[in-house]
């Protein structure tokens, strides 16, 4: 039975989590510096692999971000069953303000790959993978998180 007593205490408890959220994210400012630092990932979904279609495939590996746009990207991908160490040849990276952004990276003959996140907290972000090469091939999701 809903009485006054508890919806008041409702309010009073939905006031108190209102006062102590802080700014909305939506008045965050973001940058390239909030992924300054060396990031953990893992990645799951399928990879692109030509005429023979789609396998699946995971990854592990480090993200090292300069703060001001360039990164570096190695990691461990089992492919199918196969596994791949993988080390970037390029890596560049884009923080809007609001917390999304993209990244680009070159394996060479791996392939390349544009990366869409978003800051979740200043330790973890949630990551898509798509083919740059070939948009629409390759789908993967994953998570990043900062190393202490």
């Amino acid at each position: 039975m809903i009485t006054k007593r508890s919806v008041l205490a409702a309010a009073v408890v939905f006031g108190a989590l209102v006062a102590f959220t802080g700014p909305s994210h939506a008045d965050q400012k973001f940058n390239n510096k909030d992924l300054r630092g060396t990031w953990g990932f893992k990645a799951a979904g399928f990879l692109f692999v030509g005429p023979a279609g789609h396998t699946p495939a995971s990854a592990v590996g480090l993200n090292t971000y300069d703060g001001a746009g360039g990164c570096e990207s190695e990691a461990q991908l089992n492919a199918g069953g196969t596994v791949l160490a993988l080390t970037s040849d390029s890596c560049t990276y884009t923080v809007n303000s609001d917390g999304t952004g993209s990244q680009q990276t070159s394996f060479g003959s791996a392939g390349s790959f544009t990366t869409h996140f978003v800051l979740i907290a200043s330790d973890e972000t949630f990551f898509i993978v798509a083919d740059a090469t070939q948009p629409g091939t390759t789908v993967a999701s994953g998570v990043l998180k900062r190393r202490k």
